[in-house]
C-alpha cells in the first residue's frame, strides 16, 4: 500500500488553515463526512500555548463565512474539542475525485496543513501528482510504502491498540506534565542530562517521590506496548 503525505501551504476555503493563521497552535481533523451539496461534519481537536489563545482559535472558528454550525464537546485550559459542519474545500473534493482517500487525521499548524492520502490505482494517483503539481500552494512531501503484512498485524492487534491509546489517554495532566518535562530536559539521553536528583529539586518533592512517579507511568505505557509486541 502507498501512502503520500501531502504538504498545503494554503487553501483559500479551509476553515482551519484560516483559524490556524490567526492563532498559536494546532489542529488536528478528522476526514469529513459529506452530509450535503459541498458540505461535510467533522471533528477537531483545537491545542493552543494557553487558555486566551483557545478562546480567540473558537471565535476566529465562528467567524468563519463558511461555517453552518459549531458545537464544542469539551474544553479545559488549552485544549478543546470540537464538532462542526462546515464547507468541503475545492482541493478536498478534487484528491476524492481522483480516487484518495484520506487516512487518519489531517494536521493544521501556523497556516499549514498535512494530509496523509492513498489512491485507489497508481494511474489515479498520476493523475492526482500532476494536478498537485501544478498547484503552487500544494506540495507531495514523500511517500511511504507500507508491506500488506503491517495490516495483518494492524488487525490482529486491534485490542491491544485500543488498550494503549487508552492507557496514554488516561495518564493524569499531571503524569503528562512531567513526561513532558523529562524527556525535554534530556532525562532518556545517554549519557542523561538530568536525573532524579534534578528533577526532585525542581518539582520540590523527594527524589523517592520522583521516582515513584516516573516509574508509574513507564509501568503504564509499557505494560501496553509489551501487549503490541
Amino acid at each position: 500500500m502507498r501512502i503520500d503525505v501531502i504538504d498545503i501551504r494554503y487553501q483559500p476555503d479551509c476553515i482551519f488553515i484560516y483559524t490556524s493563521d490567526k492563532v498559536d497552535g494546532s489542529i488536528e481533523i478528522l476526514p469529513f463526512k459529506k452530509i450535503g451539496p459541498g458540505y461535510g461534519r467533522t471533528k477537531c481537536i483545537i491545542k493552543t500555548s494557553d487558555k486566551r489563545e483557545l478562546e480567540k482559535a473558537i471565535q476566529v472558528m465562528n467567524s468563519y463565512p463558511e461555517l453552518k454550525s459549531l458545537n464544542i464537546i469539551y474544553k479545559k485550559n488549552d485544549l478543546a474539542e470540537i464538532s462542526l459542519v462546515t464547507n468541503i474545500t475545492e482541493l478536498y473534493d478534487r484528491i476524492r475525485d481522483y480516487g484518495g482517500f484520506i487516512l487518519g487525521t489531517m494536521s493544521v499548524e501556523g497556516g499549514n496543513e498535512k494530509w496523509l492520502v492513498t489512491f485507489d490505482d497508481l494511474d489515479s494517483r498520476k493523475f492526482a501528482i500532476e494536478f498537485l503539481k501544478d498547484t503552487n500552494d500544494v506540495e507531495l512531501s514523500y511517500t511511504l510504502d507500507i508491506s500488506p503484512e503491517f495490516f495483518c498485524w494492524l488487525f490482529k492487534s486491534y485490542e491491544s491498540l485500543i488498550s494503549f491509546f487508552e492507557t496514554i489517554k488516561g495518564l493524569r495532566e499531571s503524569q503528562i506534565k512531567l513526561l513532558k518535562e523529562i524527556l525535554e530536559e534530556g532525562y532518556y539521553e545517554w549519557p542523561r542530562k538530568v536525573n532524579i536528583t534534578d528533577i526532585s529539586s525542581r518539582n520540590n518533592v523527594s527524589k523517592a517521590a520522583i521516582s515513584r512517579k516516573i516509574r508509574n507511568i513507564e509501568r503504564s505505557i509499557m505494560t501496553s506496548i509489551s501487549k503490541l509486541l
